[in-house]
């Protein structure tokens, strides 16, 4: 029996100076053409030059004086585990154990941290902003409905970490060995296993506490000028207001942080640990020749993973079913995105909302008009992957070393959102998804030389040369992982047909991917007279067809991933030829010569996904290397 006691104190502290001496860009907006002018002229090239010779940098956040980063943050860690190691028999072995962890959530030394969002508290400015709109209200958001809503909660002294721990982290742990006989074996077993979070120091939120100093340059559209390049802020630095602004902590802009991958998300501060349960149950079997067989089976189900959910979205009953940019597409599309008097003007300073004139419908039919964006992690995903696990190995006798692997497996995902206002997660394959997958590697001992079957009574000058080569590679492939539509697009056709060819050639020998589109791209355009020129269809037609370009007014119905769709296969093979010199009793030198990726195979990634594009289909990113040849020599002693 085994039991034992885990404790981490983990520690961060970090500064970042950033942009001390500010950061200034030139747009060319103050020093432009009449805003009546053709958009030619008002585009001219060197108006951007003409305004830093002038020192007049563009407003807003892309000019500012950084403000320091600096926290110091501390996550700590407890592990409980109990095992126990049970020989039942000659023949049976038990593994029981079990295992708890709980992560208490992240705190700051000084509480300079945002630890969730506030959803239903609201603002004090929610009056005033009400009755501001009264006086330009349109129809379907009367001025009682309109909400000021939600913001940052910040740390302090009774409350201190980012999140709850999440302590229902209970990891049992079974597994199992029996001998059917004395060349049989079957394992299997079970488990829970859960993910910890660590210190992510992009997930430390500290807004408010680093807040720059805008350089404002004018406040009645250049007709006067206040500040400039060698004077940006007359009225010195703004220092950061901490958490004194409470839920009105960067109103006008986008809440939380970056997320390795997952979008700017604010944590809630119910987060939870990912989990995972595993089985696996296999059998192995020795046959004559030195050969190994190996069989697995493997299934695993996640639970409790992070999803990112926009709250700030257009309600549902704004956006339309039409699965083509239609004249309801557009009817909503212009409805959305169309602007009336900004009701947050002048009642948020040091907010972009303050200066606005106007501000799109779409904003103040959201949750939280007062932010450009909201999106919180919740803990509902789930993931289910099964494999089945082959393996044949050739243990080394004498010359020869063999093994082959091959690996069938699915792994299906719900984490994502198709539109924000859907209820039920998309289910999709995920795309970390390989279906298949082959791995061989083999050593071989040329047979010639002494001691071997061919040239075993060579001379050991004829030996010198001849004898002790040896031959070695490896080979691996696997299937392409599912293309990602991050955007919404049209399709007109059957998902589950469209199948992805990249890298293959056609019937004319041409590369699809490369000289052709990498699938069949005809159900994402349309083919009627309109795209037509003297009845034959006109690609550049097509894809200048406003009727394909899906806006903010369309419902998302094609899924993010699909089930052919594919990236091309990855296919490598190593090969190395290598030759021993023995010099004396315990001397050798060796050479070796390895060819890297032998074939040459280019392995193409990231075709365009815009069927507004030419490059719709095409690859042209090539993400492993070219043949690499190398030699090399060493002297072992």
């Amino acid at each position: 029996m085994k039991f034992g006691y885990d404790l981490r104190v983990l520690r961060e502290n970090f500064i970042d100076e950033g942009f001390v001496a500010g950061r200034y860009q030139f747009n060319g907006l103050y020093t432009a053409t009449a805003s009546n002018s053709p958009t030619a002229e008002r585009n001219q090239v060197g108006r951007d030059l003409a305004a830093f010779l002038l020192g007049l940098p563009s407003a807003s956040s892309s000019s500012f004086l950084d403000s320091p980063i600096t926290y110091s943050a501390q996550s700590v860690y407890h592990g409980f585990f109990f095992q126990n190691d049970w020989r039942v028999s000659p023949r049976l072995t038990l593994n029981l154990g079990v295992r708890y962890d709980v992560e208490l959530g992240l705190t700051e030394r000084f509480n300079r941290i945002v630890r969730g969002f506030d959803q239903t508290s609201t603002t004090s400015i929610e009056d005033a902003v009400r009755a501001a709109y009264a006086a330009n209200p349109f129809p379907e958001l009367p001025a009682d409905q309109l909400r000021i809503r939600g913001g940052y909660l910040f740390a302090d002294e009774n409350d201190r970490a980012m999140w709850e721990a999440d302590k229902n982290n209970w990891q049992p742990r079974l597994g199992f060995a029996y001998q059917v006989d004395a060349k049989t074996v079957v394992r299997g077993g079970f488990g829970i296993f859960y993910a910890p979070f660590q210190i992510q120091s992009n997930v430390v939120n500290q807004a408010g506490f680093n807040d720059p100093s805008l350089v404002i340059p004018t406040t009645d559209n250049a007709v006067t000028f206040i500040a400039s390049l060698s004077n940006p802020l007359p009225d010195g630095r703004t220092p950061s207001p901490g958490s004194s602004l409470g839920l009105l902590t960067n109103v006008g802009r986008a809440l939380g942080t970056n997320v390795g991958g997952a979008g700017t998300v604010v944590f809630t501060g119910e987060r939870k640990n990912d989990r995972f349960a595993r089985v696996t149950i296999g059998v192995q079997r020795e046959l004559p020749g030195n050969l190994v067989v190996e069989a697995n089976y493997i299934s695993s189900w996640g639970e409790d993973l992070a999803v990112v959910r926009p709250l700030n979205f257009a309600p549902q009953e704004f956006v339309t079913n039409s699965r083509s940019f239609d004249a309801d597409a557009q009817a909503a599309q212009s409805f959305l995105t169309g602007t009336v008097p900004n009701p947050f003007r002048g009642l948020v300073p040091g907010s972009p909302l303050n200066t606005q004139s106007s501000i799109t419908r779409s904003q103040l039919l959201s949750a939280y008009p007062q932010f450009s964006s909201v999106n919180i992690q919740t803990f509902e995903g789930s993931s289910r992957y099964q494999a089945g696990q082959f393996q044949v190995q050739k243990r080394f006798d004498r010359n020869l070393s063999l093994s082959f692997a091959y690996t069938v497996s699915k792994l299906r995902e719900k984490v994502t959102l198709l539109n924000g206002f859907d209820s039920e997660l998309e289910e999709r394959d995920s795309p970390g998804d390989r279906p298949h997958r082959i791995a061989i590697s083999t050593v071989y001992r040329l047979p010639f030389g002494r001691g071997q079957a061919l040239g075993g009574d060579w001379h050991k000058a004829i030996d010198l040369f001849l004898g002790g080569w040896q031959l070695q590679g490896t080979y691996e492939w696997q299937s392409g992982e599912p293309i990602v539509f991050t955007a919404s697009r049209y399709f007109d056709g059957d998902p589950s047909l469209l199948r992805s060819r990249i890298g293959e050639r056609d019937a004319q020998g041409r590369k699809f991917g490369i000289d052709i589109p990498g699938w069949d791209v005809s159900s994402f355009y349309f083919g009627d007279a309109t795209v037509q020129t003297d009845g034959v269809i006109d690609p550049a037609k097509q894809r200048a067809d406003a009727r394909i370009r899906l806006g903010v007014g369309n419902a998302r119905y094609l899924p993010t991933t699909l089930p052919h769709l594919r990236n091309m296969p990855y296919s490598n093979t190593n090969i190395g030829l290598s030759k021993n010199f023995q010099i004396k009793e315990g001397m050798r030198v060796q050479l070796r010569a390895e060819a890297l990726n032998a074939f040459n195979y280019a392995y193409f990634i990231s075709p365009g996904l815009d069927p507004t594009n030419a490059a719709f289909g095409f690859v042209s990113v090539q993400r492993n290397l070219p043949r690499d040849i190398q030699l090399g020599a060493k002297f072992v002693f």
